[in-house]
């Protein structure tokens, strides 16, 4: 018997460790976690929790200020402040402040009935008419001849129907890595532009704008993508010279659609500029925007504090599905091998002297084993398969969001002598068949090579006998299937058939271990 060289311990764990080290794993939306941040902090001003509000409301202005998110959430925060001003800490001229900083970011931004007092609507009316006698840009933007700037490819439709929604779709490459990708968009009779986050899709991002905005003469939009870093890493337009898609009500072209969807309907009532929604899917107040009921948002979100938020976000945010899934894997797995044995195949070694009994070596003969007297064969009764444990690493990276490269390691616990007896390093390419999610069910087929041994004793480990060896080289394929239980962690179960080469040997892997992904 043969253990496994103990030097290689500290190789592993050290490649462990440094892979876990160099990766961080994504955290939500920083849009979402500045909304989760003000329910949280009002929750805590109900309960005249006064310190831990200001501190959560705090939290959430540095979140809006680093990440660069406006708007709606950014004007909610800065109104909560201004409650807790004025309501918590009775200081009536802070609160003020805050409020004109609130309606300064969104000026649609309304006082919550449930925490407003007399005094909280007093000081709120002010901030409104001092805010109102600064002048506010309510023209749309002047058209350009120029192409907006940007440095992303980006096709924008060429027209749409008025009171239909727009599509808005952005390819983006999948090296690309990508926190999250926000449209800002204005239509007529708007203030300000309205940000929503776009959805990820096969081949990028898309975004339908509610037909509620649309109307003549245009919709403007830019588009801004966010880095994991939380650094803006590509943009279509901006504030100044955004996109401009003319609004129509005769269409000379045919009807635009998001990739794969069929075109959007024009609303079948008639809705002026303001009024949330058109009757149907996607109509309504956007993730974020200001609202005083539920049925002001779009159909898949609810009116909390003020905002529109993902339900399922608020109930559950450990569990919340955020963005692309992982990229990056470590497999470790336990591992419970079967190699066919049969008489005549290689041993690893020569006879012992010292042994009276060598009837399980077979001297090399033509058409037994091998025509030289110097190496021997193994002598097996019954031919079959001999199971032998071992552990298996696979370390990869999704180059695309289906296929992904890997290095492996297979370790035998125990094994005769040669080359790389207990083990084999190798690499393979992967494709995951199933769509790739932050958490649950994955499904990967893969083909391989490798370079080491696989050993298998028909005698039992322990036993004084020859081990079977088997080339040097091997090719394998397989599958591993496994439940991603969070962003960052699994388990899984896979089976590997192997076959050695150019000294042949079959085998096959069974393996169960977990994953670490990012």
């Amino acid at each position: 018997m043969r253990i496994m060289n103990r030097a290689w311990l500290p190789l592993l764990v050290g490649c462990c460790a440094l892979l876990v080290a160099a990766s961080a794993s994504a955290q939500p939306r920083p849009q979402q976690q500045v909304i989760d941040l003000n329910r949280q902090a009002m929750e805590a001003y109900n309960n005249l929790e006064i310190d831990q509000a200001r501190t959560l409301l705090e939290q959430a202005e540095q979140l809006a200020t680093q990440n660069h998110v406006t708007g709606a959430p950014l004007a909610r925060t800065y109104l909560n402040l201004g409650v807790l001003q004025i309501g918590g800490l009775s200081d009536n001229a802070a609160g003020l402040q805050m409020f004109i900083q609130a309606l300064r970011a969104d000026g649609s931004v309304q006082l919550d009935p449930l925490t407003s007092t007399p005094e909280i609507q007093l000081m709120y009316a002010r901030a409104r008419n001092e805010v109102g006698s600064t002048p506010v840009q309510t023209a749309d933007p002047v058209p350009s001849t120029e192409p907006p700037p940007s440095n992303i490819p980006h096709d924008s439709v060429p027209e749409q129907l008025a009171q239909t929604p727009v599509p808005v779709f952005l390819e983006v490459p999948p090296r690309q890595r990508v926190s999250e990708v926000n449209l800002f968009y204005r239509g007529h009779g708007m203030r300000a532009y309205r940000q929503v986050a776009m959805e990820r899709m096969r081949g990028g991002y898309g975004f339908e704008i509610p037909c509620a905005d649309v109307f003549e003469p245009a919709i403007y939009y830019y588009i801004e993508v966010i880095g994991r870093s939380g650094d803006r890493v590509a943009f279509v337009g901006n504030e100044e010279r955004p996109v401009t898609v003319p609004i129509v009500t005769t269409r000379n072209h045919p009807p635009p659609s998001l990739p794969g969807q069929a075109p959007p309907q024009q609303c079948a009532e008639e809705c002026p500029p303001g009024m949330p929604g058109c009757g149907g899917t996607g109509s309504g107040a956007g993730l974020g925007d200001a609202c005083t009921r539920t049925s002001d948002c779009a159909d898949d979100l609810d009116c909390e504090s003020g905002l529109c938020v993902n339900p399922e976000a608020s109930e559950e945010p450990q569990l919340e599905d955020e963005g692309e899934a992982p990229r990056i894997f470590l497999h470790l797995g336990a591992t419970l091998g079967s190699g066919y044995a049969s008489g005549g195949m290689l041993a690893d070694a020569t006879p012992p002297p010292e042994l009276p009994n060598q009837s399980a070596w077979v001297p090399g003969q033509t058409g037994d084993c091998m025509a030289d007297a110097e190496l021997y064969c193994v002598r097996v009764a019954t031919p079959g398969f001999v199971p032998a444990f071992a552990m298996r690493i696979a370390a990869g990276y999704y180059v695309l969001p289906r296929l992904a490269l890997a290095l492996t390691a297979r370790i035998a616990f125990s094994s005769g002598v040669g080359s790389l007896a207990n083990m084999v390093l190798g690499a393979r390419a992967q494709y995951a068949l199933v769509e790739p999610k932050s958490t649950g069910l994955t499904f990967d087929a893969f083909v391989g090579g490798g370079y080491g041994q696989i050993q298998i004793s028909p005698s039992g480990n322990g036993d004084p006998a020859p081990w079977i060896i088997s080339g040097l080289g091997s090719v394998s394929g397989g599958g591993v299937i496994g439940y991603r239980i969070v962003r960052n962690f699994g388990i899984q179960a896979s089976v590997e058939a192997v076959f050695m080469v150019l000294t042949f040997l079959f085998n096959i892997d069974t393996t169960l271990g977990v994953a670490l992904t990012f």
